[in-house]
């Protein structure tokens, strides 16, 4: 596993595939997906679900800049949008049970999301876990709109959005392939050129 030093001296490289298809994800948050009561429902109308889609365009973001501290700064953006949904979720139905634990909850929630978002930040994430990030944030958004899709109430932006799911999942696993292989080339590139063998001369 390539050490943080290690990752900061890699040139900061764009990764074209999770700009593009982040982007495209993104804009499947307008698309028709669910026909409810005969009309047509897209998902920016569950604000819920947006970090499915928020999540995307921050990462697509991440993709196109070269600063280690801004991608870390947008890095931290994407969190704090996965911790809030996390809280917002349970809060949904936990506030079926009691009230006034649903507002405890948000209470502590809130102040959980700061804490919690000035240690993620100061841990130092490196581009390969972004990488990582873009492979599980694909992989949830892929399980969400297999639900979509297989709903009876499906329409065609539920498979647009699922194939956009896969394809940003898979840009995710090629970039942290080829972050990995940047890697290794610099491990190589840096290591001290080896000694001559010793060669015994007899007289």
């Amino acid at each position: 596993m390539a050490s943080t030093d290690e990752d900061e001296k890699l040139p900061q490289r764009r990764r074209p595939l999770i700009a593009g298809t982040g982007w495209l994800l993104f804009v499947c948050a307008f698309l028709p997906t669910l026909r409810v009561c005969s009309d047509p429902v897209a998902p920016y109308q569950f604000p819920p679900d947006y970090v499915a889609y928020l999540g995307a365009a921050v990462l697509a973001v991440i993709a196109v800049l070269r600063s280690v501290r801004t991608r870390r700064a947008w890095f931290t953006v994407w969190y704090v949008m996965w911790f809030a949904t996390a809280v917002t979720w349970a809060c949904m139905f936990l506030a079926d049970a009691s009230e006034i634990a649903a507002l405890v909850l948000i209470a502590g929630g809130l102040g959980g999301v700061m804490f919690s978002a000035m240690a993620f930040y100061r841990h130092k994430h490196t581009a390969r876990g972004m990488w990582i990030g873009g492979i599980v944030h694909g992989v949830i958004s892929i399980v969400w709109y297999l639900l979509l899709a297989s709903d009876e109430g499906a329409v065609w932006g539920a498979y647009v959005g699922l194939a956009s799911s896969i394809a940003f999942t898979l840009a995710s696993v090629i970039s942290l392939g080829q972050h990995s292989a940047e890697l290794t080339r610099m491990r190589r590139e840096s290591e001290p050129a080896p000694l001559p063998k010793a060669r015994l001369v007899e007289r």
